[in-house]
């Protein structure tokens, strides 16, 4: 009951992720070569937790060991837990994913568009998108606890068994 107030709506209808197109930077194998352009909306029919963050945002430290688990727990069931660098220095970023030995794919967006696009307004965000493109869940704004962990896997598990 908890997950239905959080779905994000507009005039009662479920909203419709923006598309982006950003270059893989790390761990992407599965979704394309390093360096190839990824887009989103490529990804349709499969359930997205994306998450943006950078290297010298200390909630995106404290946050980095939960999107990993989610990233484990889930891509062998599909899940695409796709996190966006943004406004970061190439060389602290993979710094950043060697010292939490990441293993989720990172695409790179070296500017605020994408955030933009995305409606952010700080460090982290994650935003859940369910397999037809459109939000599953509102926006997380800040730091991912084990609260909302739990909150987004009892909501891909739901979408996994439609």
């Amino acid at each position: 009951a908890e997950a239905a107030v959080r779905v994000r709506r507009q005039g009662g209808e479920r909203v419709a992720a923006p598309d982006f197109t950003l270059p893989i930077v790390a761990n992407g194998e599965a979704l394309g070569d390093t360096g190839a352009p990824l887009r989103l909306s490529s990804l349709q029919g499969r359930p997205v937790v994306i998450n943006f963050w950078a290297s010298w945002c200390g909630p995106c430290r404290s946050e980095a060991p939960i999107i990993e688990r989610l990233h484990r727990r889930f891509a062998d069931r599909g899940v695409v837990v796709l996190t966006v660098n943004s406004e970061d220095d190439p060389t602290a970023a993979r710094e950043f994913l060697k010292e939490f030995a990441s293993t989720f794919p990172v695409v790179r967006s070296g500017d605020d568009s994408v955030r933009t696009t995305f409606k952010t307004f700080k460090m982290p965000e994650t935003f859940v998108v369910d397999p037809d493109g459109k939000f599953g869940l509102s926006p997380f704004r800040g730091e991912i606890t084990s609260v909302q962990e739990a909150e987004i896997a009892a909501h891909l598990d739901a979408v996994l068994a439609r």
